[in-house]
């Protein structure tokens, strides 16, 4: 278990990315996480790269542009011993593109669930590194960012939403995600939520 500082900037991305601003990345990532039901207040993700499947367990306190984390990397058979209680909780799933430049992480999301588009982050746990404008960072359009750092309505817990199942919503391409990834996401998600339905508001 470690605690973390994290102290980062978030902007919705208004128009699509470019595959090549996307392959840069250092990392590429499917990620499915989940909120639990109050009083618990954890948070679960699963994250998917072409060689491993990673869960970690956090606690958040603080908001906006400053943050405190504490993670616990966990085994993935907690995901099925828990599967009952994931189903009924809130989740968002994405795509994750990692960043490394001048010692500041820049991450892309592009969400399958809520369909938000992209949301961009640059972020340090050096409370003396001074987080760059997007714009400086990724060579993208400046008008295209609309900054969110201290909207509460677009944290992940705010956005996410009920799952019935996962037919319709992962693609058979996402961008820079291999088709290895795609197929361990959805035999990592179909115990949890079989195959067919939708999706509750």
């Amino acid at each position: 278990m470690r605690a973390l500082l994290e102290i980062e900037r978030k902007f919705l991305f208004k128009t699509k990315i470019p595959a090549e601003v996307i392959e840069e990345a250092t990392r590429h990532l499917l990620i499915v996480q989940w909120y639990l039901n109050p009083p618990d207040r954890r948070r679960i993700r699963v994250s998917v790269d072409e060689s491993d499947i990673y869960v970690v367990q956090t606690l958040k306190s603080g908001a906006g542009l400053i943050r405190e984390e504490i993670e616990k990397k966990v085994d993935l058979s907690l995901i099925i011993q828990m599967r009952k209680e994931l189903r009924v909780s809130r989740a968002v799933m994405k795509s994750r593109h990692v960043y490394k430049k001048n010692g500041i992480e820049g991450v892309v999301d592009w969400y399958l669930l809520p369909r938000i588009g992209y949301v961009l982050e640059v972020e340090t746990s050096d409370p003396e590194a001074v987080l760059p404008d997007p714009w400086n960072y990724w060579p993208l359009p400046r008008d295209s960012f609309e900054e969110v750092t201290e909207n509460r309505s677009y944290t992940a817990r705010s956005i996410s939403v009920s799952i019935n199942s996962i037919a319709g919503i992962i693609p058979e391409r996402i961008e820079s995600i291999s088709d290895h990834q795609i197929s361990e996401f959805r035999k990592l998600l179909q115990p949890i939520y079989g195959d067919s339905g939708g999706i509750d508001s």
